[in-house]
């Protein structure tokens, strides 16, 4: 039986897992191929149907397929599922490889996994993965290159992390790579509500805004904060709370490294433009923070893995994977007749970023601090509605549904007279 095995074993870069992908509770503390991601995927939805479902979200210039998953309970309804999304994407850059390794055994982890925190996550989450958005670019990196640039872009050189619309021009970029136009699909399909772009290079969490408007009076160096800046700090310290190094003296990576609490607005450390963060906070309503892994882009050696990537992050991700259940107010915006209203607004008085409602039931999760709001959902051709000094506690989302009335005359005369009806009976 050994033959098979070994034929069934991937080679990676520059050194190989000799496993089969099917075989329960394998440790994924090696680098491994393109390849392997799929068979491992594969065999995961094999043996966890109700669990995980996969699919490719397409090819890429090097003929490499960019690999999905989703996982949550009762997998294949997870679209009529009132429950919301997080999404995780890694290797971008090509060369930034701890990433990927994370998301494979966190999906494995997911489906083997039946203690009571894991099932009643999955029970209340919808998690998405992307292990590499850069396969091209990983075929060309080169193990035990802590700083070079060797597999950091595409086949056609464009760096993908400065590839996205930039609100701040309108999103007027007309062309990007395939792998960016992929990823865009991705995202708007799946309608996360939380998320993470996974780096190497530094160890820190990074939230926006990456850059500043063109005119505006910020430099590179500045803080340029987000309408969302509260919520962002609260979900970058979650990470990195729970990271054992991440908040401490180690965590530098250089003298002039230092981060305080293990966080770091964007822009305040070095602006990026187009970069993905930040398109996905404005244009898809989604709270994503960059998390950099370890300052080696790409160790020597794969065995690093488990002692530093694994075990040092899955406290970080499993805990700010609760936050899109922890934080704000939630619920749904239908009409009178019970109808989900997509596209409705909600509003918070204070804060300049609305979100749309997308579910397809018309849930809504607006992620907030702890604190009073008021909040409104509106839409054209309805009434908005208003609630005023809502209460958000820690660690527990606040409910409220909003039901709106339509503005078009045909409704409010359907309105007057069944009320009319009811008053004669």
């Amino acid at each position: 039986m050994l033959l098979p095995v070994l034929l069934y074993a991937v080679i990676s870069a520059s050194s190989a897992l000799w496993a089969d992908p099917g075989e329960k509770d394998v440790v994924l503390n090696q680098y491994f191929s393109n390849e392997y991601i799929e068979l491992k995927l594969k065999a995961l939805r094999r043996a966890y149907p109700d669990k995980i479902t996969i699919r490719s979200l397409g090819k890429t210039p090097g003929g490499h397929e960019m690999w999905s998953c989703v996982i949550t309970n009762n997998v294949t309804q997870w679209k009529q599922q009132g429950k919301p999304g997080v999404k995780y994407v890694a290797n971008m850059h090509g060369n930034e490889v701890r990433g990927r390794s994370l998301l494979l055994k966190f999906a494995t982890f997911l489906c083997e996994e039946d203690n009571a925190e894991i099932l009643d996550l999955l029970n209340r989450t919808v998690i998405h993965l992307v292990p590499t958005m850069n396969p091209d670019g990983f075929k060309k990196a080169e193990e035990g290159s802590c700083m070079a640039n060797e597999g950091r872009y595409t086949n056609g050189g464009v760096d993908l992390n400065r590839d996205f619309p930039d609100h701040w021009h309108s999103g007027t970029k007309l062309k990007f790579a395939e792998e960016t136009k992929l990823i865009m699909e991705y995202s708007k399909e799946v309608d996360a509500s939380l998320s993470i772009n996974f780096h190497d290079g530094s160890l820190v969490v990074n939230y926006p805004w990456d850059a500043s408007s063109t005119g505006s009076s910020l430099r590179a160096g500045d803080y340029s904060a987000s309408p969302d800046d509260a919520q962002f700090k609260h979900l970058a310290l979650t990470y990195a709370k729970n990271h054992p190094v991440m908040q401490t003296a180690d965590a530098k990576c250089s003298d002039s490294q230092r981060f305080d609490k293990g966080i770091t607005n964007g822009n305040q450390w070095y602006p990026v433009n187009n970069g993905m963060q930040d398109w996905n906070y404005f244009y898809q309503d989604c709270f994503e923070v960059t998390v950099e892994l370890g300052c080696c882009k790409f160790p020597k050696g794969g065995d690093y893995f488990n002692k530093e990537t694994w075990q040092q992050n899955i406290n970080s991700l499993l805990e700010y994977t609760k936050q899109v259940n922890l934080m704000g107010i939630t619920g749904t915006v239908k009409d009178m007749k019970g109808n989900p209203i997509i596209g409705a607004k909600i509003s918070v008085v204070g804060i300049d970023k609305d979100i749309e409602v997308k579910h397809s039931q018309g849930h809504y999760w607006r992620l907030l601090v702890a604190g009073k709001y008021n909040i409104t959902a509106s839409k054209d051709g309805y009434y908005p509605l208003s609630f005023k000094s809502v209460r958000v506690h820690d660690n527990k989302q606040t409910l409220r549904n909003f039901i709106l009335m339509s503005a078009t005359p045909q409704v409010r005369k359907h309105v007057r007279t069944n009320r009319t009806n009811r008053k004669r009976l």
